[in-house]
């Protein structure tokens, strides 16, 4: 069905004008043409008419953009999060211990108040012949990392001061975080995600969808 075709239910009768930009919008969205500009104009006359709330999520973030702008928008940062902080540092060996993104510093600490130094498998009254507790171990990565948000990290920053059985023990678990799933999640990737191959056609199909809303 071609837009100019379809039928647009609203909770409040469109003027002429929204009408017509919402099919204008669907013809474009159609050959794939579509504008920044008319996306942001779509949204935000969508976004008057009260729409659902998944559609809403994406309408907040034009309205709102240094504001709260929902699920989708803290999914889609938290996916980026990991592909370019997260697995990048992963990606190295060995770790550099030196400079640990935001979220492994804080599994990290977590891990260790929770299942304690034992998890590094490290034979730790060797690497430390006097006992040495978690909570001992915890003061002391908190006293030599800074937490840096300018550069998303937790960076070393009394080397002077640091012991090296220590840092011996955080490269030991730092492999065990790999696999832990990083940053707040609301809602599922699948609920988001559009394979690549029908891109165009299920673009169109959803927002058809969400137009037709209510």
């Amino acid at each position: 069905m071609f837009p100019s075709q379809m039928a647009i239910r609203t909770r409040h009768k469109l003027s002429a004008q929204q009408d017509w930009l919402l099919r204008w919008f669907l013809t474009r969205l159609r050959s794939g043409d579509v504008e920044t500009s008319e996306l942001i104009a779509v949204l935000i006359t969508i976004r008057a008419h009260k729409p659902g709330r998944c559609l809403l999520e994406w309408c907040d973030t034009i309205a709102h953009p240094k504001r709260d702008k929902g699920d989708l928008w803290k999914t889609g940062m938290a996916l980026m999060h990991e592909t370019q902080v997260v697995d990048r540092f992963f990606s190295t060996s060995p770790l550099d211990v030196h400079r640990i993104p935001l979220a492994v510093f804080e599994a990290l600490v977590q891990t260790i108040d929770q299942r304690g130094l034992g998890i590094s498998r490290l034979d730790l009254k060797r690497l430390y012949p006097g006992g040495y507790s978690k909570e001992e171990f915890l003061r002391e990565l908190n006293f030599i990392y800074r937490r840096d948000e300018r550069s998303g990290h937790y960076k070393l920053d009394r080397r002077g001061a640091t012991e090296p059985s220590d840092l011996k023990l955080v490269r030991a678990i730092l492999p065990l975080l790999e696999r832990r799933q990083y940053g707040k999640k609301p809602l599922h990737y699948d609920d988001i995600h559009v394979p690549s191959n029908r891109s165009g056609a299920a673009g169109s199909a959803l927002t058809k969808s969400m137009l037709s809303h209510g």
